[in-house]
């Protein structure tokens, strides 16, 4: 099997999960991080179930679960509820799967083989196969892709020990609490704002969001308060998230809506097996 010199565009989940993957299957990866405003993954909970993945094929599933259990601790949730007895999930800490990018920049084009980026205001250019993984960004870099959507909420960290809490507030809403790591709680509600709607009830939304998580939670200290933006990407068309082979040696990958982590698996062995395959035939 030939080595692939892989350039990964994004340090989210999408890029993180297919950077680790590919590296585990030999191939060299650079990963550049451009840290941008409001990017979805530092946000995630990393939330796992098979109920909120009916827009994947069973195939798809099983094979992103097959890389996550490759790379990553899953651990067993199980929640208790206000609507039926107990919920079961499974997630991973964030932190376990965020890599740290090989380059901090601002990546100002891409090409089939070539990403051109500026670090310092001196343009640089690198040469392998591409794969945009850049959220809600990614459009800017392929602009033939479909539009881009970006929903706007926010989750919470603070200290303390919750049961795993699921709690229905509204239809197909549900405010989410549990132990992401020993002694510190993750919080989310599954808000999804536009970007216009975000931008003028921002401080009324988060207020919003910490108001349910102390109905859920013993927030008596805000002290270690820990509140993450993101807008999730959707691509208008695609709700089962958006993979293409633009050219020979440039992918985009992207459109991970709520189920980012299972979608960014399911790419990146998508797009790593074909590129092992390509070398065989």
């Amino acid at each position: 099997m030939t080595k692939h010199e892989l350039i990964v565009v994004g340090a989210g989940l999408f890029g993180s999960i297919i950077a680790t993957h590919a590296r585990s299957r030999g191939h060299s990866v650079t990963v550049i991080g451009q840290f941008k405003q409001c990017e979805a993954s530092p946000a995630s909970g990393c939330v796992l179930s098979p109920n909120w993945l009916n827009t994947m094929s069973s195939e798809d599933i099983y094979n992103a679960l097959g890389v996550l259990k490759e790379h990553y601790e899953l651990i067993d949730l199980k929640f208790s509820t206000n609507i039926i007895s107990k919920f079961k999930a499974k997630h991973i800490d964030p932190k376990t799967i965020l890599v740290k990018p090989d380059i901090a920049a601002t990546v100002v084009s891409v090409e089939d083989n070539k990403v051109i980026f500026s670090e310092d205001g001196v343009l640089h250019t690198l040469h392998g196969t591409v794969i945009v993984a850049a959220g809600i960004w990614s459009k800017e870099l392929i602009p033939d892709m479909p539009d881009i959507k970006g929903l706007y909420g926010a989750s919470l960290r603070f200290k303390g020990n919750i049961s795993p809490s699921l709690h229905v507030y509204a239809p197909y809403k549900q405010s989410v609490g549990f132990n992401i790591a020993p002694d510190e709680i993750w919080f989310g509600d599954g808000s999804s704002l536009i970007q216009s709607t975000w931008t003028k009830e921002r401080e009324t939304r988060i207020q919003k969001t910490i108001d349910r998580a102390k109905h859920m939670c013993d927030m008596s200290s805000l002290k270690d308060l820990v509140v993450a933006e993101g807008a999730r990407p959707y691509v208008i068309g695609h709700k089962g998230g958006y993979l293409r082979q633009v050219s020979q040696h440039l992918w985009v990958s992207t459109g991970g809506a709520k189920n980012g982590t299972v979608l960014a698996a399911s790419h990146a062995h998508k797009i790593v097996t074909s590129l092992e395959k390509s070398y065989v035939e």
